[in-house]
């Protein structure tokens, strides 16, 4: 959630902007002034903008170079990260002769951080340690610096999957703004917001979500609760409910992000990523006819072999297998399987589970169990128990081993699966996922022929605090019972 690459630089695109033109009145007037007679396109009058910045300062190198960089936070919100490159390289260009260690520090984690984002690792390498030697430079330590040059830290780190390394930083930097009491910024928002994004991609997701709520907090109370940033945390904030669980209160935080966005306008230019996602939402949640028409809506958006194109596919396959067609289902999953090379390592492991399910359908009992040991091999199960993504793959391993015919080895992976989930999703709220995996657990005992009802009540009744008791899982607790 939150959790693909390029899924990442959508959801987070919204903050950096934020942050880099927090305080631009300037260019807001500039920007202002840019309009013409017709109607124009916010990157049109971006564009316009930025010719006539370069015109209008062309002496004053130093402006020029601070209103550019707040320029490029508008960029970002277009999510429009080449474009916003490009006009740091120029600020690069402006500072460098200026001898000013404040700016090229600056401009060099800003610089870090956008390529990053691109997945320019040694370019992004590069610019962080030359940020980070300019920063080194200035005694006292300039706050709002050196915290962007640890927001590009963990930024790195991400990208280049060093996520322990990314956790660090982003605490650092919350200190750092907690003990100048500089907490109601945009830039305290974006550290917050980085310690989340590190913390979920180790899989802490509980955690992830108090420095959710947080944020959330703080952008109601400097006024910017209906801004691109409120939509970009809730975004967040609903993947991980989503990953915890609790569906129901996904599905009523994620509908707040849309009504921020657009989602619901289908005239609004709305970023694709918040149509599929609520779309795969509603495949979790079992409202099935609505789940189609915004994955359909997200496939037009993104009609190419995408990360979220094979993602809105993938969704699609688990609509077709729910109704029974298969065909379709095959034809879906075979277009992921052609791209499967682009996958991300979490979204290539729930393909190979819908492949094998599929194939447990099909009646290809063998290839399912072969598919689904090749899924589990690469998170270290059975030797490993303790994975902190364990709980999410095994309900749906002990599904398939189920639907293969294998009681108790689907029994066994949902006896795990119930510890795995318990351990990651905690007690104190209901959690469908914690249902899930009990009921799969149930339905495996009775199918040896052990059946014990108290564990399909346990289940049918977590289900329906966190999913709704309409929710079709809790209608095959009580067919279980």
């Amino acid at each position: 959630a939150r959790q693909a690459a390029d899924a990442a630089r959508q959801r987070d695109a919204a903050v950096a902007s934020a942050r880099r033109a927090e305080a631009s009145s300037d260019v807001l007037s500039f920007l202002v002034s840019q309009i013409g007679n017709r109607p124009m396109t916010m990157r049109e009058v971006l564009d316009r903008a930025r010719v006539a910045l370069e015109k209008q300062y062309a002496n004053t190198p130093e402006v020029l170079a601070r209103m550019l960089t707040q320029l490029s936070g508008r960029y970002q919100e277009l999510n429009e990260p080449r474009t916003v490159l490009d006009i740091l390289e120029r600020v690069r260009e402006l500072s460098l002769p200026l001898n000013n260690p404040l700016m090229m520090a600056s401009v060099e984690c800003d610089l870090a951080e956008t390529a990053a984002d691109l997945g320019e690792l040694d370019a992004a390498r590069r610019h962080l340690a030359d940020g980070q030697r300019y920063l080194a430079q200035l005694t006292p330590r300039p706050t709002g610096v050196a915290v962007e040059c640890l927001i590009s830290a963990q930024s790195v780190a991400l990208a280049g999957r060093r996520y322990e390394d990314a956790v660090a930083p982003a605490l650092e930097a919350i200190a750092i703004l907690e003990a100048e009491g500089k907490t109601s910024t945009t830039l305290y928002s974006s550290a917050l917001n980085t310690a989340s994004n590190a913390l979920d991609a180790l899989d802490r997701k509980r955690e992830a979500l108090v420095y959710q709520g947080r944020i959330t907090a703080l952008l109601e109370r400097i006024g910017r609760d209906r801004t691109a940033a409120m939509g970009v945390n809730l975004h967040n904030q609903a993947l991980t409910l989503w990953d915890l669980g609790r569906w129901r209160a996904a599905d009523e935080t994620y509908r707040r992000a849309l009504g921020i966005v657009g989602g619901f306008d289908q005239a609004a230019k709305v970023p694709s990523i918040y149509i599929v996602t609520y779309g795969r939402l509603l495949v979790q949640l079992g409202r099935d006819d609505e789940a189609q028409r915004w994955l359909a809506r997200g496939l037009a958006m993104e009609p190419g072999p995408s990360s979220l194109h094979l993602r809105a596919i993938s969704a699609m396959a688990d609509l077709h297998m729910r109704r029974g067609a298969l065909g379709q289902a095959r034809a879906a999953l075979d277009e992921v399987s052609a791209n499967a090379a682009t996958l991300a390592p979490r979204p290539l492991l729930e393909h190979r589970l819908r492949v094998a399910r599929l194939e447990a359908l099909e009646g290809k009992s063998g290839d399912a169990r072969a598919h689904v040991d090749e899924a589990l091999a690469t998170i270290g199960y059975p030797a490993r128990t303790d994975a902190a993504s364990l709980y999410r793959v095994l309900v749906r391993a002990a599904d398939i081993a189920l639907l293969a015919g294998d009681a108790a080895t689907a029994e066994r992976m949902a006896r795990d699966a119930v510890a795995a989930s318990d351990r990651a999703c905690g007690s104190d709220v209901p959690s469908a996922l914690r249902g899930e995996a009990r009921l799969v657990r149930a339905r495996s005992l009775a199918a040896l022929g052990t059946p014990q009802p108290g564990l399909a009540t346990d289940a049918a009744s977590l289900i329906a605090g966190a999913a709704g008791s309409d929710h079709p899982l809790v209608r095959l607790a009580g067919g279980v019972r």
